[in-house]
């Protein structure tokens, strides 16, 4: 493996470049334990020779990826029109809202804030859109300009206009998607941990929102400190097992406190009277993977 095929990392909170590695994933761990299909490890490039390591900044205590092997990242961009159909048909959320019952809370809850805060029709902003289930949710719900900025993953702006909302403007450029703003609310959800550099996508969204807007972010809680033994033991992982969370396309491990410091030190004010709690109907689904797995998500504003 080539220098040019890896991103090596400083710390993602402090900066510091001194670490201790704590984990490290390889093409044995991915395939006899994560059970991952040998054929899509060899379209993503990840050979006998391949490893990505988790590290804990010996300043601050944070973990992350230390070394992003860039290949792999790039490879999640490939997908089929097949493939495409069927995710807007699983998600299908501007159709099946109640189907969709915490994401239509995310988005009524911070459509809400951000018209009674500018009191006149807001820009609406999805960052790291995936499949744009926060963009096609808030044009039912009547938002006029939504904007999905993906740059990474598969679904990508042309399967956004194929197969998602009507009036959703899609774009991998950054560039070009600034142009429109600033942003009055913005939903930046499931993304912060598959970022290389969350602190400069956090600067990035901060820096091109309305004064008093509103941003909508998550931090998964992956509690290495806890699990560490039981991944470095386990001998076979799959999706429901509590540690299932560990792969390389998760690159950071940030704890909720670390998060909120980070977010501070960007600049916003973390809203204590605005709060996620439990969807209704509060089923055991929503429990497990939006209480107990996530960090408290709080709707957050510039100061």
């Amino acid at each position: 493996m080539t220098q040019e095929e890896k991103l090596l990392q400083p710390c993602i909170c402090c900066g510091a470049d001194s670490c201790t590695p704590i984990f490290e994933y390889t093409y044995d761990f991915l395939a006899e334990v994560r059970k991952h299909d040998i054929e899509d490890l060899k379209r993503k490039a990840w050979t006998k020779n391949t490893s990505e390591t988790i590290v804990r900044c010996n300043e601050c205590g944070c973990h992350y990826i230390r070394d992003v092997f860039l290949r792999f990242q790039d490879t999640r961009m490939k997908i089929s029109d097949e493939k495409a159909k069927e995710i807007w048909l699983r998600n299908d959320s501007h159709k099946n809202m109640d189907a969709r019952d915490y994401e239509s809370w995310l988005v009524r809850n911070i459509v809400i804030l951000a018209t009674e805060e500018m009191k006149r029709d807001i820009k609406f902003l999805d960052y790291g859109a995936g499949s744009g289930v926060a963009s096609n949710l808030a044009r039912a719900m009547g938002v006029r300009d939504v904007y999905a900025y993906e740059p990474f993953a598969a679904y990508g702006p042309e399967n956004m206009a194929k197969f998602n909302f009507p009036g959703i403007i899609a774009s991998r450029s950054w560039e070009e998607v600034k142009k429109i703003g600033p942003f009055d609310a913005v939903v930046f959800q499931s993304a912060v941990e598959h970022v290389t550099n969350p602190r400069k996508e956090l600067e990035t969204i901060f820096n091109n929102m309305t004064k008093g807007g509103y941003l909508f972010v998550n931090n998964p809680f992956m509690d290495i400190e806890r699990e560490i033994t039981a991944l470095r033991s386990a001998k076979s992982i799959v999706k429901s097992d509590v540690i299932s969370h560990y792969h390389p396309g998760h690159l950071n491990y940030m704890t909720p406190r670390q998060f909120i410091t980070l977010l501070k030190e960007i600049g916003f004010e973390i809203t204590p009277a605005v709060v996620n709690h439990a969807p209704a109907p509060v089923t055991k689904w929503h429990l497990q993977n939006y209480l107990t797995r996530t960090a408290k998500i709080r709707s957050l504003s510039p100061e």
